[in-house]
């Protein structure tokens, strides 16, 4: 019984302890996040949708976006190639479903 009792007291003592670290941790967020405005520093993505069938994120203006380098909140434009795009800073390239790279496979063409 009494070994119940220490249990539930130390239950209850860890699950305080785990409310009062989330507690601070939304504190600091908030405080973060409020720095951030204060000195006009956005998130890469913000602005940005992203494009499921591309695989890529878009801005307003259909300009694209390097998804992998945006999980490193860092936002660079995709350079524009004949069937997608690609990243000049990592070299992700992505395709564009709209634009398929035609490939011949007639037994005369030259690309067999």
């Amino acid at each position: 019984m009494a070994d119940e009792r220490e249990e539930a007291g130390w239950k209850q003592f860890l699950e305080a302890k785990v409310a009062e670290q989330e507690a601070q941790i939304a504190s600091l967020k908030e405080q973060l996040e409020q720095l951030k405005r204060q000195k006009g520093i956005s998130s890469a993505r913000d602005g940005l949708t992203f494009n499921s069938k591309t695989g890529t994120h878009v801005d307003q203006a259909a300009k694209h976006y390097c998804t992998t380098c945006l999980s490193r909140d860092q936002r660079w434009e995709l350079k524009v190639e004949p069937h997608g795009w690609r990243c000049m800073i990592c070299k992700k390239y992505y395709s564009d479903p709209d634009r398929p790279e035609v490939v011949d496979h007639r037994p005369d063409s030259w690309m067999t």
